[in-house]
């Protein structure tokens, strides 16, 4: 199975066995590489000796030939299976850059479906947390979902005025409850602003308001 193109595995169980064995055969490979290293040491200590002692060496020159050919021929064993491993990897990371794809525009789509039925049922927070999954995913993946849902009108469109909705929404919100002292209100859609991206003006209108109840108390 080792001889399989790597560029034929289909799933991501089947690249994770296929790496495996590779890691199983090069590390078995690696082992046999040190015992020869190792025996390819001992010869060449023997041979220092026998070549003070005997003056006819052609036997263990035989070996150590034998030895330093079969010590070659694993190191490209060794070498055909890190590129395999290579590839391998190169293989699992396509695989998984695909997987993370596919789970992004399901995210996107439960965005569009989600967003709407929140706003409608005024769960600000619900809303804001499908808009900011919007806002964080990347550009790549907002084109390809609008190619696949039927254009601009569709999914971006959808989410991009969800968007804008929000924001007064919250800007309303944020003001009414401010001007009639509702500290839990203040408190709720002061939260929605990092949501929405909006964090310094966030901080900025709860500083004012803490400044405001500051002030009232001194008076």
């Amino acid at each position: 199975t080792e001889g399989r193109d790597v560029m034929s595995l289909t799933s991501l169980d089947e690249i994770e066995k296929f790496f495996a064995r590779l890691e199983k055969n090069e590390r078995t490979l690696a082992v046999e590489l040190q015992s020869l290293m190792d025996k390819k040491s001992q010869v060449d200590a023997q041979m220092g000796s026998l070549q003070r002692i005997v003056p006819n060496l052609a036997v263990v020159a035989d070996d150590a030939q034998k030895l330093a050919d079969s010590v070659a021929n694993t190191c490209r064993l060794a070498d055909g299976v890190g590129g395999k491993v290579r590839q391998l990897d190169l293989a699992k990371s396509r695989v998984q850059d695909a997987i993370q794809r596919a789970n992004d525009i399901m995210d996107l789509r439960n965005c569009v479906e989600g967003v709407e039925t929140a706003l409608k049922e005024e769960r600000y927070e619900q809303a804001a947390a499908h808009v900011h999954r919007y806002l964080t995913l990347d550009q790549s993946i907002l084109d390809e979902a609008t190619s696949d849902t039927g254009g601009p009108a569709s999914a971006t469109k959808l989410l991009s005025e969800a968007e804008r909705q929000l924001k007064e929404i919250v800007y309303k919100k944020f003001e009414a409850a401010v001007e009639s002292g509702n500290v839990s209100q203040v408190e709720r859609f002061f939260k929605i602003f990092p949501l929405l991206k909006l964090h310094e003006e966030g901080l900025r209108k709860f500083g004012k308001y803490l400044c405001s109840q500051v002030g009232s108390l001194s008076l």
